[in-house]
């Protein structure tokens, strides 16, 4: 992870990525393709944290 990964963002995010993807699969299972995603679903998330700029720490002047 980037050292200026704002942390306290991030897991708001992961917290909803990590809600709201089981929630969705289990209210329509054809919604997400759970079983055969995840892998590809938990890259994305992982990517998001990596390279967001928008995750990223203000810079002090």
């Amino acid at each position: 992870m980037p050292p200026d990964l704002d942390t306290e963002r991030a897991s708001s995010v992961v917290h909803a990525f990590l809600g709201g993807v089981p929630r969705d699969w289990l209210m329509d299972q054809d919604s997400i393709a759970l079983p055969r995603d995840v892998d590809y679903l938990t890259d994305v998330c992982i990517g998001m944290l990596r390279y967001s700029a928008s995750l990223r720490r203000a810079r002090e002047c």
